[in-house]
């Protein structure tokens, strides 16, 4: 299964994502990845994005990079997360 992810802002793309890996580690496949990629497993979080748009499932996050406020706001890190519709998406992370 897959699904069609939206990127605005300066990232500004529209890319198939599978809905089977997290969503970073599905655009990490693609040529020039939209999302910042660091350490893949939460513990960086330079993947920080706001789905804007969408549904998905998510694993547990790190407090020291998504605050209970963001998490609310849909801001998470995309190494985290697992697509279940299509989804928009803003990147927010930075490299470090």
């Amino acid at each position: 299964m897959s699904f069609v992810l939206t990127m605005v802002g300066e990232a500004a793309c529209e890319l198939r994502v599978s809905g089977q890996i997290s969503l970073l580690h599905s655009v990490s496949k693609t040529a020039n990845s939209p999302i910042n990629v660091g350490c893949r497993g939460g513990g960086c979080g330079v993947c920080k994005v706001q789905v804007l748009e969408g549904t998905y499932k998510h694993k547990p996050m790190s407090k020291a990079h998504i605050t209970n406020k963001e998490l609310a706001r849909g801001v998470v890190l995309a190494c985290r997360i697992i697509p279940t519709s299509d989804l928009t998406v803003l990147a927010i992370g930075e490299c470090k």
